[in-house]
């Protein structure tokens, strides 16, 4: 007998702990072509603004930092934002994996990158170690990709995704 008969979902589960990242893109190209991919971000195309500002997410920039975060037609945008993250929380459980993926595309010296961090289900930081950062790749000044996975670890109760830029 083949092993996936004798163990389904055995290939799975190799494929997950040889490689993450690419069986969960696997996964989510899969459920996309089915039309059965959920995505957990509220207004995940930037659709729909609040006044200058994107809706459903909000903003951090450090103190020396004196940018600006604005929409622009199914855009966020960051101007001259030195340190700075857009944000949005999402409910999670322990030992669950979450696929990460963004569209970005960059002008001038900044630096985009995704990461995920993780707050108690009461809304405090917890488990900085295991904070995952995704980066984007693609052709300068073109749309570039960035693709990660992240799995909630024990005491998280949210996932808390930004959007950064240096």
């Amino acid at each position: 007998r083949l092993w996936e008969e004798a163990l389904p979902g055995v290939t799975r589960a190799i494929r997950w702990a040889r490689d993450p990242v690419d069986a969960a893109r696997s996964l989510v190209a899969e459920k996309r072509a089915g039309g059965a991919l959920k995505n957990l971000a509220a207004n995940a195309g930037f659709e729909k603004n609040k006044g200058a500002a994107p809706a459903d997410w909000s903003a951090w920039q450090n103190e020396a930092s004196h940018g600006t975060f604005a929409w622009d037609a199914g855009a966020a945008k960051a101007v001259k934002v030195k340190n700075g993250c857009l944000l949005q929380k999402h409910p999670v459980q322990p030992g669950e994996a979450y696929a990460v993926e963004a569209a970005s595309k960059r002008t001038g010296g900044s630096v985009c990158t995704v990461r995920v961090r993780w707050q108690t289900p009461g809304g405090a930081w917890t488990q900085w170690r295991r904070d995952e950062t995704v980066v984007f790749t693609g052709e300068p000044g073109q749309w570039q990709r960035a693709f990660g996975v992240a799995t909630a670890p024990e005491g998280a109760g949210q996932l808390v995704l930004l959007l950064c830029v240096n």
